[in-house]
Order: C-alpha cells, then sequence, then structure tokens
C-alpha cells in the first residue's frame, strides 16, 4: 500500500490518499506522518481518501486503529474531537457494518469521523 499525505492551502484541509491493499498495520504507521502534517500546517481538517485501496481489518483491528489514532492525538496533546476526519470508502453492502461501526465507535470516543462514498461530499462536511 502506497499513502500520500499533502496539506491542500487552497481548501485547508490535509489529504491522506491510499492506494493498494491496506491492512491494519500499514494504516497504523501513517498515523504519526498525518498527525505531523495537521500541526505542520495548523489544521483541524483531514480527508481519508482510501476509495483506491481494499481493506483488511477485523472489529478487533478496527478498535485498535481507533486507540492508536487517539493515543497518537493525545501523545502530541491535541484533543481527538478538534480534529474532524471525512473518510472516503467505496462502501457496498458487504463492508457498510463495519464503517458503520468505526464510525460509530470513533463518535463514542469523542472523535469527529464520518464515513463517505464521495469525495466531494466528504469535503464539503468537513468544511462547514
Amino acid at each position: 500500500m502506497s499513502c500520500t499525505i499533502v496539506f491542500d492551502a487552497g481548501v485547508g484541509v490535509v489529504k491522506a490518499t491510499y492506494i493498494g491493499n491496506e491492512e491494519f498495520d500499514s494504516l497504523s504507521s501513517s498515523v504519526d506522518a498525518t498527525i505531523k502534517e495537521l500541526l505542520d500546517n495548523n489544521c483541524s481538517r483531514l480527508l481519508c481518501d482510501l476509495s483506491q485501496s481494499t481493506i483488511r481489518m477485523s472489529v478487533f483491528e478496527i478498535v485498535r486503529i481507533e486507540k492508536i489514532i487517539n493515543d497518537a492525538f493525545r501523545a502530541h496533546n491535541i484533543l481527538p474531537m478538534k480534529i474532524k476526519r471525512a473518510m472516503v470508502r467505496k462502501i457496498n453492502k458487504a463492508n457498510l457494518d463495519n464503517y458503520h461501526f468505526f464510525e460509530t465507535s470513533s463518535v463514542n470516543n469523542l472523535h469527529r469521523v464520518k464515513v463517505f462514498s464521495q469525495s466531494d461530499e466528504a469535503l464539503d462536511w468537513l468544511l462547514k
């Protein structure tokens, strides 16, 4: 899997784009780089585009990745609720429950995160 993380100054959003097969280890390793980009640009909005990737994570790993993100935010003195995250995924009937679980689990842990199937919808939500 490859990951590109850039700050789009035009809209004031950090964009992380993932391409290829995505597994727990590859996702967790990109967390620090993403937080660094947010901090370097004094940005509180993140668009994670996972629409060109294939996810392979169990429900347990979904919970673990959210804890890793939470711990990384706290290590950088960032309250998770201060960062607004939109995720763009290929959503189909087979994976809908996992995305719903991820979104619910994240919100229950005081994260502002929402899963979308279209980039423009995700960006609109981030900019509100």
